[in-house]
């Protein structure tokens, strides 16, 4: 696998005073670097403890934007591609052949050799534009607003084909997650040790909803606002980049009602004491009420130390491109026009066309989040306490998205965690006697064996024959095999695309 040599950790690093080294070769040419494809270019920071499944998930997504292979995903069933980078491509290839003019007015004679060649003008981009016609000068111009749909579906496909880089990864990476456990070595304060083991668990399993459930339950929001924060796909390269601008922008928003929420709170309590003192004329003061971003006709709005928000993240798949959008209840807030306008046109600009609202009354935290989180759960426990492993594929789909963009399925204010950490831990907190430390993965071995029982039985017959210091080795190696074979279907696909 020449493609994913390097590790984790390697792949951080640059060279100074040139191009790093994960640059393509065509890009480490001076003469061929040029802002438009420097632009274009994609390449992922790993995080500090990033595994190999998520490494080569991402040098899959880097290869298949700087490749371009959604070009080569034709959307139309005559085969035809529509991509801006093939309508440049075609029209410079017409202009420069419009264009190839020969010094001497002709080619290259009988009894001439051919070292007397026939100099050929090669002209640039902008000089084909300028000899296009006004019709063609108004479709290059459509091309040039056009933006990459890297998100496109093929023909018959349900999902759009970036996700061939991310879900199959992560399905590699649960199936090898349950054949391990966690190590832990707890340290008393007599000195004495102790070893513990614990399965591996990840917040896709039936688990995590069990905790969710634990941590919000008996929260309410007697009146909230709903909002639905979309991303506008044009305005991104790719997937991970478009969900944390959402959630930048959500930060941005949340700081700005807060400092409105402080001006109000700030001025509107002394306009209503100059009011009944007559210090003001009630126009000015209607004029004040009429420039306020809130609703007054529900109530008055809750201090920006008060209020209080939950936001969830949730990947559209009914369409099947995946976009990323916040769910967002913001309690004893309400906009009117101004507001809506506030958001709109100055904190969401850029990022999207627009944007819902609503108001719900009486709402369950607790359930409203857990109609979201249950949709990317895929590790089950039947009535006898068995694990089981979803059969739908739009889960694993959901649940890949939030693993390859590392973001949290929900969050709340930070009012409402203290609520949350008061109420499970009774305002006391525990005192502990030991010291935990994370030692690393231990396989499991009768796990990996069931493992192999049930899903590949020609590689048990080998594991078989392996004695029990190599065991260790042999599960590396065999995951490491599957990796690799992943890669190279995926790959041979999208060369497909590309030739």
């Amino acid at each position: 696998m020449t493609v994913f040599c390097g590790g984790a950790g390697t792949r951080e690093g640059g060279c100074a005073g040139g191009f790093p080294p994960e640059v393509p070769i065509e890009f480490r040419d001076a003469e061929r670097v040029t802002l438009e494809n420097w632009k274009r270019y994609v390449r992922f920071k790993r995080p500090k403890r990033c595994s190999r499944y998520k490494d080569v998930a991402l040098c899959l997504l880097e290869f298949f934007h700087n490749k371009g292979v959604y070009t080569g995903i034709y959307p139309s069933p005559y085969k035809e591609n529509f991509s801006p980078q093939a309508s440049r491509a075609e029209i410079s290839e017409r202009g420069v052949q419009r264009a190839e003019i020969s010094e001497r007015g002709g080619g290259r004679g009988e009894g001439e050799s051919e070292s007397v060649s026939v100099r050929v003008k090669q002209m640039t981009l902008d000089e084909v534009i300028e000899s296009l016609s006004e019709e063609e000068r108004e479709v290059v111009e459509e091309v040039g607003k056009q933006v990459e749909r890297w998100w496109v579906k093929r023909i018959g496909s349900e999902f759009p084909e970036y996700l061939k880089a991310i879900t199959p990864m992560f399905v590699l990476y649960l199936q090898e997650r349950e054949c391990y456990d966690v190590r832990i070595v707890l340290y008393y304060g007599d000195g004495e040790e102790e070893e513990v083991r614990i399965p591996y668990k990840t917040r896709f399993s039936e688990r995590y909803r069990r905790e969710v459930e634990e941590k919000l339950s008996g929260i309410k929001f007697k009146r909230c606002t709903h909002l639905i924060i979309p991303t506008n796909m044009n305005v991104y390269r790719e997937i991970i980049s478009a969900t944390r601008a959402l959630k930048r922008r959500w930060d941005i928003l949340w700081k700005r009602i807060k400092r409105e929420l402080d001006d109000f709170h700030k001025w509107y309590w002394k306009m209503v004491d100059w009011l009944e003192k007559g210090e003001i004329p009630e126009d000015y003061f209607a004029e004040y009420l009429h420039s306020l971003p809130f609703d007054l006709n529900i109530g008055i709005p809750a201090t920006s130390k008060e209020v209080r928000f939950l936001c969830v993240l949730e990947f559209a798949l009914k369409e099947g491109h995946g976009m990323p959008h916040l769910h967002i209840l913001i309690e004893n807030v309400f906009f009117n026009k101004n507001g809506i306008r506030m958001i709109r046109e100055e904190e969401l600009k850029g990022h999207t066309n627009g944007f819902k609202m609503r108001r719900y009354f009486n709402l369950d935290i607790c359930d409203y989040v857990l109609k979201y989180v249950k949709k990317a759960l895929v590790v089950n426990l039947r009535r006898g306490r068995r694990k089981f492993t979803s059969s739908e594929i739009r889960k694993f789909v959901h649940a890949s998205l939030y693993w390859i963009t590392g973001c949290h399925m929900y969050s709340v204010s930070r009012n409402v965690q203290e609520e949350i950490k008061e109420r499970i831990s009774g305002g006391e907190e525990e005192e502990k006697d030991y010291i935990g430390r994370y030692e690393g993965l231990v396989l499991a071995r009768d796990r990996f064996e069931k493992h192999l029982k049930e899903r590949d039985y020609v590689m048990y017959c080998f594991y078989e024959r392996v004695d029990e210091f190599h065991v260790e080795q042999f599960a590396f190696l065999y995951f490491e095999h599957r990796i690799e074979r992943v890669v190279k279907e995926i790959l041979s696909e999208w060369n497909d695309y590309l030739t």
